[in-house]
């Protein structure tokens, strides 16, 4: 049986799509560890610095078909306190607003007690 050709994405999109959502892990929520400050911009209507590259990658894998999704690990920086939280949350949403981007995902490992209890990580989601 044939699959219609539109319904499913080529390899080069799904693999794109793949390689954005790697790149993009952490993005908005990590830091490198780096002692260079690098460049930040900010996206049109918000005060949310976001790196100039993951705008430009969202931007191309979003060109090619696919869906990018924006993944960071919230719970990391909301246990880190409110500022380091409010700070990833705005470049995460400032992210997720550019057009063709999936979703968001939040959390790296939710419940595997890694790094948190259920109590730290029940506590975020009711957050």
């Amino acid at each position: 049986m044939r699959r219609h050709p539109a319904r499913r994405p080529t390899l080069p999109s799904a693999a794109l799509g793949l390689w954005a959502v790697l790149v993009l892990l952490g993005a908005a929520a990590c830091t490198s560890g780096s002692s260079a400050t690098p460049s930040v911009s900010r996206l049109q209507g918000s005060t949310a610095p976001v790196r100039p590259q993951y705008v430009a990658l969202a931007t191309a894998v979003a060109a090619h078909g696919a869906k990018p999704w924006v993944e960071a690990d919230l719970l990391k920086a909301w246990v880190a306190g409110r500022d380091r939280y409010t700070a990833a949350l705005d470049s995460v949403v400032a992210l997720a607003g550019r057009p063709g981007v999936a979703g968001v995902k939040v959390a790296d490992e939710l419940g595997y007690e890694d790094g948190t209890d259920a109590d730290t990580d029940l506590a975020f989601l009711a957050a």
